[in-house]
């Protein structure tokens, strides 16, 4: 991890969630440790980009795949 560029990256966060970048990842970080994805980070990213595509896909009004 390159800490200047997370801090960086948390200053743009922040600006693009209107100064709610905080209360966005308590959430976050809430929903991970009640799902014990906090110890597993490879599961946790692949969940989250799992449940972004269904987002996209649930906006777009198309079937779901199973």
């Amino acid at each position: 991890m390159d800490a200047s560029r997370h801090v960086s990256e948390g200053k743009r966060l922040n600006q693009a969630l209107n100064g709610e970048l905080d209360k966005v990842s308590s959430s976050i970080k809430e929903v991970l440790i009640q799902n014990n994805l906090h110890s597993m980070p490879g599961i946790a990213f692949d969940t989250f980009c799992y449940i972004l595509e269904e987002l996209h896909l649930e906006r777009l009004n198309l079937p779901a795949r199973s």
